[in-house]
């Protein structure tokens, strides 16, 4: 139970969204990805915010969420679901060695200062035979090459943006290797409709989906 009026109130903006509404946004589709590859029962989500990829798994794991924000940490907590107020940029993650099967860094590495030590955390807390599945913006597409001529670029508060081969540079030097890029949510600029993520379409992708395993 949310104990405040003042939690209630930004638990109602951040939770009180129907499946139906959030099938309507892009993010429905990372989490899709995200998911499928995901395995084993122990899986620690950084950069959780809502922990809304839990509406997305649709079998019993033991769930771990880190995540900055303090506000919506408590919300999640007085739901249930265990969370670590932790800046990974900083400081690194409080578990130990070998614990977790799939570590989950869905739109996370680009905010990152130092993205090679929070990639080095991820290894350790890694399994052996344990998945890294993230996904980061793609600006090198069709859709962002058009909005740079009609608009002046909006603030991200992205540290990083990422060309394919960058991406996997950084994660073979972060210790991983069976790296896997994938070009995700493919669709037309201006208008809401989604294409395949294949073919020529995916020229149009706005996000790139990274697998990888430690070595």
């Amino acid at each position: 139970m949310v104990r405040d009026k003042s939690l209630e109130k930004i638990s109602k903006i951040y939770f009180n969204k129907t499946y139906d509404q959030i099938e309507k946004k892009i993010a429905s589709r990372r989490f899709r990805y995200i998911v499928k590859y995901a395995k084993g029962e122990k899986i620690l989500d950084i950069g959780c915010k809502d922990a809304i990829i839990l509406k997305f798994l649709d079998r019993k794991i033991d769930y771990t969420g880190i995540d900055v924000c303090k506000i919506t940490n408590r919300i999640l907590k007085n739901r249930g679901i265990k969370v670590k107020n932790i800046d990974v940029a900083r400081e690194k993650i409080p578990f130990p060695k070998k614990f977790f099967d799939t570590v989950i860094m869905g739109e996370i590495i680009e905010h990152l200062e130092n993205p090679f030590f929070t990639l080095k955390e991820v290894k350790r807390v890694l399994k052996d035979d344990g998945v890294l599945i993230g996904t980061t913006t793609n600006t090198y597409n069709i859709q962002s090459f058009i909005y740079s001529f009609i608009s002046k670029p909006k603030k991200s508060g992205h540290l990083y943006t990422f060309k394919e081969e960058e991406l996997v540079n950084l994660l073979r030097y972060s210790g991983f290797e069976k790296i896997r890029i994938k070009r995700i949510c493919s669709r037309i600029p201006f208008i809401e409709i989604n294409l395949p993520d294949k073919s020529i379409f995916k020229l149009f992708s706005t996000f790139f989906l990274f697998v990888c395993f430690k070595k």
